[in-house]
């Protein structure tokens, strides 16, 4: 049985919960299990961390629990190509790719989602690519999905999900912009023909408020 654990941080007790997991897999299937933890990011208690849980009682070793580990961001873009497993494709941003060779490394990871025959697999990875790869790869990804991965894109269930949800938050962003804009100009309004003029800086104030909660409250 293959457990796949990604971390975005090194937390404390992270070997103590993968041998509690692998130790509930193995009760449940009755099969041995190798663990292995992907992480995302590259720090140097990640790198030095040694990857075992060990129960030691006057140096005497009680218990020992292994896991592999893998830093992505040390890891050469080319091995995941290389292995010719699709499903680590959009893995690729997260690893060692070289200033000046994303264009190439994306424009392979592309290449090879392409060519997988089975629609569904090769739709829902381009998704998951173009997710992935835009939080440091955005001008890369959004060139290659024109040229290559959008009608892919489109038939993803995934990606439709996801821009559905992103659409619904900026309408409902633009609209409590525009209540707000309208509720500051009304205060504003009443502000002068109570007051007369209205200072510049209580002007400023009163525009810079941004909680719908607050302008509606004044």
């Amino acid at each position: 049985f293959l457990h796949l654990e990604f971390q975005a941080a090194l937390s404390d007790d992270l070997a103590i919960r993968l041998n509690e997991y692998s130790t509930r897999i193995r009760r449940e299937f009755g099969l041995p299990v190798r663990t292995a933890v992907v992480f995302l990011v590259s720090t140097p208690a990640i790198e030095n961390v040694e990857p075992v849980d060990r129960l030691e009682i006057g140096g005497e070793v009680l218990s020992e629990f292994w896991y592999t580990k893998i830093v992505l961001p040390k890891e050469p873009w080319q091995v995941i190509i290389d292995s010719g497993l699709s499903a680590l494709l959009p893995l690729i941003p997260f690893t060692d790719i070289p200033e000046g060779e994303d264009r190439q490394a994306l424009g392979l990871a592309v290449q090879h989602i392409e060519q997988i025959n089975d629609q569904s697999l090769r739709a829902d990875l381009a998704a998951a690519l173009d997710l992935l790869g835009g939080y440091g790869y955005a001008t890369t990804m959004e060139q290659l999905i024109k040229e290559k991965l959008m009608q892919d894109l489109m038939e993803s269930a995934t990606y439709r999900k996801l821009a559905e949800r992103e659409r619904s938050r900026g309408k409902a962003e633009g609209e409590a912009k525009g209540r707000i804009e309208a509720e500051t100009q009304a205060i504003l309004q009443v502000l002068k023909r109570r007051f007369g003029t209205v200072p510049k800086h209580l002007q400023q104030r009163v525009l810079a408020i941004k909680a719908v909660e607050r302008v509606e409250e004044l």
